[in-house]
């Protein structure tokens, strides 16, 4: 491999690590100041399930 060639894959190392930083110290992400409740509800119906009981039978 030349020298040139060496550089060149440094470079793009370089570039895509930069690139990776960037995009991801960017987000934010949710937090309380950036978040506005819009009023909605949201009912849950959970329905009684019968308790399982151990399958295996003792001999």
């Amino acid at each position: 491999m030349t020298k040139t060639g060496k550089k060149a894959i440094a470079a793009t190392m370089l570039a895509a690590i930069a690139l990776s930083l960037t995009a991801l110290t960017s987000c934010e992400g949710r937090k309380m100041s950036n978040m506005t409740p819009t009023g909605d509800t949201v009912e849950v119906v959970i329905e009684h399930q019968p308790a399982v009981t151990d399958s295996i039978e003792a001999i």
